[in-house]
């Protein structure tokens, strides 16, 4: 059986998604489910697409939360064990006035990326940089985007991710317990 490694997981889900976005010019939410595949004994990954519906308000989110994501846990927990629960989705972050340090009108895009295991979380923040208009392999014209880790951002146990996407490691082990 190979031996699962957050950090080679954390790399190759990093490096796979600058890739796709660069490919198609943005991102679409979704998880992504790192384990051993019970069969061949492999490590393995399971990206699951969140329908844009359910990122649409809070109240969706909370029904993919509670209602949707047991059922995903229940089929993917048949096949393969977790090692791991990814969560990617661009989002718009407030920037702080660098003189003041006080909140500022400008806004800037970002990637999240949350890799949860059973030992923590592991939070990287990405400023998304869109610098020109490039034609994909497919033919359509999709934007060059430029990732940079923000290193700036503070995911220490002074400053814990929290929400409906958070822990989601645990969430996907209740899920499958009951």
């Amino acid at each position: 059986m190979e031996k699962f490694n957050l950090e080679e997981a954390k790399k190759e889900y990093i490096k796979n998604i600058k890739n796709y976005m660069s490919d198609t010019g943005s991102l679409f939410p979704h998880i992504s489910v790192f384990g051993i595949d019970k069969d061949t004994q492999k490590k393995s990954i399971v990206h699951v697409p969140i329908p844009q519906e359910y990122m649409s308000s809070s109240k969706m989110k909370d029904e993919f939360v509670e209602d949707i994501l047991p059922l995903i846990v229940k089929k993917v927990t048949e096949r393969f064990t977790t090692e791991a629960v990814g969560w990617a989705s661009e989002a718009w972050m407030s920037t702080f006035d660098d003189k003041t340090k006080k909140p500022s009108d400008k806004r800037k895009e970002v990637l999240f990326i949350i890799l949860s295991t059973e030992d923590g979380e592991s939070v990287s923040l990405y400023d998304i940089e869109r610098t020109g208009k490039q034609v994909n392999q497919e033919g359509e014209l999709v934007d060059i985007i430029e990732l940079t880790e923000n290193t700036a951002f503070d995911s220490t146990e002074s400053h814990p991710m929290a929400g409906r996407f958070a822990n989601l490691y645990r969430k996907f082990k209740e899920s499958s317990e009951d």
